[in-house]
C-alpha cells in the first residue's frame, strides 16, 4: 500500500527533545537539585561547574515601626527556628536578630537589619526559602511584623541553559522525568528545543523564564509575560514554533559562551 500523503510540517516533539539537527552548544553541568526536563537551569552560587532549578532566596521582613521592652523576636526559616531575647533597645535587638539569622542558617549569603526602613533582609545562596514566619507574640511593647515578602535575585545572565533528554531517564513516583541530584545534565546553551510553555505563545511573542513559582507554574517553565516580576526577558531566545500547555512550542536559545 503506497502513501498518498504526507505533512509539510514535523510533527511536535516532547519537552526536552532537540528540535532540529542545527549546530548547538550542549553543555555537562552537575545537577544540585533534581531538574525536570525542558527546565532553565541556572548557575549554583560559589560552584563553577553545577546547576539548579531558580529559587526564591530573598526575604524581606517588616515591621510596623513599634516598639518593645522585654521578650523575644522569633523568626522561623523553613522550619529552622531562630530566637533573639530583647537587649538594650528595639534597634539593638533586631539588629542582632538579624546577626544570629545569619549564622543560624544554613547557606545564608547575607542577613542585615536597617533601622530606617524597619526591615531585616535575607539572602540565600542557593536555597529556595518556602516559609518565613516571624512571630513577636511574646514580646512587652507595640511592634508587629506587617510582611514578609520572599523575592527571587536569580536574573537572566545565571541562566546556563535548558534541560534535554539524553534519552535514559528514569521516570519519577509523580511522572515526572528527571535528573536526579548529582547527575550530569546535558544543558542546552545554543540550538533548539520542544517546550511545553506554561501559556499559550506564539512565534510573535517574547520569550521570558520563570524565576518565582505561581500555582502550578514553576521556576524554569517559559512563557510570553512577565507576570509581575515573576519572570525574566531571557535574551537571544524566540520561539521558532507556537504552541499551548498541552502541545509543545519550539524554543530557540542562544547564550554567550
Amino acid at each position: 500500500m503506497s502513501q498518498t500523503s504526507y505533512s509539510q510540517t514535523f510533527v511536535a516533539g516532547y519537552p526536552g527533545m532537540k528540535a532540529d539537527s542545527r549546530i548547538d552548544v550542549v553543555e555537562s553541568l552537575q545537577a544540585a537539585v533534581a531538574v525536570p526536563l525542558a527546565r532553565a537551569v541556572v548557575k549554583m552560587y560559589g560552584k563553577q561547574e553545577q546547576c539548579r532549578l531558580p529559587v526564591s532566596n530573598q526575604v524581606v521582613i517588616t515591621d510596623d515601626a513599634g516598639t518593645f521592652t522585654a521578650g523575644s523576636i522569633v523568626t522561623t526559616i523553613n522550619g529552622t527556628v531562630i530566637t533573639t531575647a530583647w537587649a538594650t533597645n528595639k534597634d539593638t535587638t533586631m539588629a542582632a536578630h538579624a546577626a544570629a539569622i545569619l549564622a543560624g542558617i544554613t547557606d545564608a549569603l547575607s542577613c542585615a537589619y536597617s533601622a530606617g526602613s524597619h526591615t531585616i533582609t535575607l539572602i540565600m545562596k542557593n536555597t529556595h526559602l518556602a516559609t518565613v514566619v516571624t512571630s513577636v507574640a511574646g514580646i512587652t511593647g507595640t511592634m508587629t511584623i506587617s510582611s514578609e515578602t520572599i523575592t527571587s535575585l536569580d536574573v537572566a545572565a545565571y541562566v546556563r541553559g535548558i534541560a534535554l533528554d539524553p534519552g535514559n531517564l528514569v521516570q519519577a513516583s509523580d511522572g515526572t522525568v528527571q535528573y536526579a541530584i548529582n547527575d550530569a545534565v546535558s544543558v542546552l546553551a545554543q540550538g533548539a528545543v520542544y517546550i511545553l510553555p506554561e501559556e499559550t505563545v506564539t512565534t510573535d511573542d517574547s520569550v521570558y523564564v520563570r524565576i518565582v513559582a505561581n500555582g502550578t507554574k514553576l521556576p524554569g517553565m517559559f512563557g510570553k509575560s512577565s507576570d509581575s516580576g515573576k519572570c525574566l526577558l531571557l535574551p537571544g531566545a524566540k520561539w521558532l514554533r507556537g504552541g499551548t500547555t498541552s502541545l509543545c512550542a519550539v524554543l530557540s536559545i542562544n547564550l554567550p559562551q
